[in-house]
This record gives structure tokens, C-alpha cells and sequence, in this order.
């Protein structure tokens, strides 16, 4: 699947084009499984040599994964990027950047299966957008409206120019807040724009050096007051808060439901309970596609959406 009918193409910042072949996809997605190619480019290309030098002692001194991975990119291409254009499934996406992983989860594989009957013509919520990956896969699959929720102020920024680039401003509607259980302050950690770690919970954090934002907090029954179809979760912890503070959507719409289950040990057993209490209809089913979801839904589910359930609204 990653390979056959996807395409990744790269731009530089005067225009020029290089699209990724078979060897160099494999690299940037899947080196550790291909550590043979890894070697042969590193031994021919210094600049790749180096990251992979450089990954390693941050990994090692400063126990810290690095996010950023245009350096890689940088020395597969020999060509410094600033936009990436990603094609799967005859759909195209446009990113100003997107770290690998997101776009080999949250698109190629598709890790939150999410699927065009799901979210045609209906609104879905995005909490934990970061640069937007999900919402615009959704938006793509024909979501009418999508609310896309992101604290961290410097991934915000790079998450509305990549909705502009792909011309889905009204349609995808970007807000800088974080959710939870309570109106209230708090403080979010992070080592810069598109960090996907980002976390209320400082302990959670691969890093060490980290940026410290203040932030307002607010549960999601405060900010929608509209019809949701489909509530998408990761929050790198904060999961349970944030569906408590969407009981009045839940109960009322009933939306499809996906979180993550990973981030605190208890997650597998806790979260479940939290969704069955406010609304006992749901079913949850635990997957594991790179990345340890909960996917749930109402019992009555058709798999074309929830235009069965809202005619039994609590």
C-alpha cells in the first residue's frame, strides 16, 4: 500500500520539483526495515550520514526523538524543502509541512480508518490537529465542515497555511484552543511548530528542552453548538478530559468516535468506561494500525454515518 499507488513530490523554494522513487520512499519512510538502503545512502551522501549521526546522540544524551525530518529529505533529494505534495488514492494533499510520520499513518495507512461514508457531507471534529493532516484527509473525503483544534500557537500558524494551500478555507475551520473536562488556564510543552508530542502533561514528553506555552482550556460542549457526526482524539494524554467535556454532544448526536489509548496505562480500560457512562448504546473496538485507537459507535451503526441515530437523541 505505500508504495504502489502513492506518490510523494517535492518543491524547493524557487520552484524546482524532484518526485521521490521506490528506493528513496522506502528510505524516508520505512529506513529501519531497510537498513541496507540506509547504509548505501549514508556512505555516498554526507548530509545523511550526518542526520543519522546527529539523531543518534540527541537520542542517546538527551533522550530526545527528533520531529523534524527535513534534513532527511534534504539529503535523499539534495534538495531543501518547502512544500510537499502527497498523492494516494487519486487524492492530492498539500503541505507546507508534515512530518513523514503523519503522512505514512494518517494518510497511506490510514490509521484512524476513516472512510468517505463516515464523514460525506457531515461535520467532524479534529482535536490534537497539529498541521492538519487528518482534517484535510477528511475534508478530501467530503466533509462539510471540519473543526480543527490546536493549542500550540506555532503549529496553529503552519496549520492554517497548509489549509490555504489546499483552498480549504470555510471548509476546514481552524481554531487555537485546547480542550478539556473545565473552562480553565493552563500550560502546554513542546519543542516547536508541527510537534506532535505537544502535551499538557510535561512527564509525557520524549524531550528534555522544552518550549512552555500558556494556553485557555475549554470543553468542546462549549464551543460547538451545532449537529457533530465524527470526533477524532489525540491529545498526547488528555483524552479522557476531552470526552467528558463533550457529554452533552455525545449524548445528543451520537458521533462516531476515534481516540488514542496509548498515552496513560489505563487508557484501554478507563476510556471505555468513560464513553459507555455518558451513552451506554456505544460500542468500542480497540486497533492497533501503528498507533494503539479506539474506534466507537452506536450499536444501531450502519456504517453510512449516524442519519439512523439522530431519532433517538437523549
Amino acid at each position: 500500500m505505500l508504495l504502489q499507488s502513492n506518490k510523494i513530490i517535492i518543491y524547493g523554494k524557487g520552484g524546482e520539483r524532484k518526485i521521490l522513487d521506490k528506493e528513496q520512499m522506502l528510505l524516508l519512510f520505512k529506513w529501519r526495515e531497510n537498513i541496507l538502503i540506509g547504509i548505501k545512502y549514508a556512505v555516498f551522501n554526507p548530509k545523511i550520514l550526518f542526520y543519522f549521526i546527529e539523531r543518534k546522540f540527541k537520542q542517546f544524551f538527551f533522550k530526545q526523538k527528533i520531529i523534524d525530518n527535513r534534513k532527511m529529505l534534504e539529503g535523499i533529494i539534495g534538495l531543501k524543502p518547502e512544500k510537499i505534495e502527497v498523492i494516494c488514492n487519486n487524492r492530492n494533499f498539500l503541505f507546507e509541512r508534515a512530518h513523514t510520520d503523519h503522512i505514512e499513518n494518517i494518510i497511506f495507512l490510514n490509521q484512524y480508518q476513516l472512510k468517505p461514508s463516515l464523514v460525506k457531507n457531515k461535520v467532524v471534529v479534529d482535536v490534537g490537529a497539529n498541521v492538519g493532516t487528518f482534517s484535510i484527509l477528511a475534508a478530501k473525503m467530503g466533509a462539510k465542515k471540519v473543526w480543527a483544534f490546536e493549542p500550540v500557537k506555532e503549529t496553529f500558524r503552519i496549520l492554517k497555511k497548509n489549509i490555504k494551500l489546499n483552498e480549504l478555507e470555510g471548509i476546514v475551520i481552524p481554531v487555537c484552543c485546547a480542550l478539556g473536562e473545565k473552562s480553565k488556564k493552563g500550560k502546554i510543552y513542546y519543542t516547536g511548530g508541527g510537534d506532535g508530542g505537544a502535551t499538557m502533561y510535561k512527564e509525557r514528553h520524549k524531550h528534555s528542552n522544552l518550549k512552555t506555552q500558556a494556553m485557555a482550556i475549554e470543553p468542546l460542549d462549549r464551543m460547538i453548538k451545532e449537529p457533530v457526526d465524527y470526533i477524532k482524539i489525540d491529545s498526547e494524554g488528555n483524552e479522557k478530559n476531552i470526552l467528558l467535556g463533550a457529554k452533552k454532544i455525545i449524548r445528543r448526536w451520537r458521533p462516531n468516535l476515534v481516540f488514542s489509548a496509548y498515552h496513560w496505562k489505563n487508557d484501554k480500560s478507563e476510556l471505555p468506561l468513560v464513553v459507555f457512562q455518558m451513552c451506554e448504546n456505544y460500542q468500542c473496538k480497540l486497533i492497533n494500525t501503528g498507533e494503539e485507537i479506539f474506534i466507537c459507535h452506536t450499536k444501531n451503526y450502519s456504517g453510512r454515518g449516524l442519519a439512523t441515530n439522530r431519532s433517538k437523541r437523549n
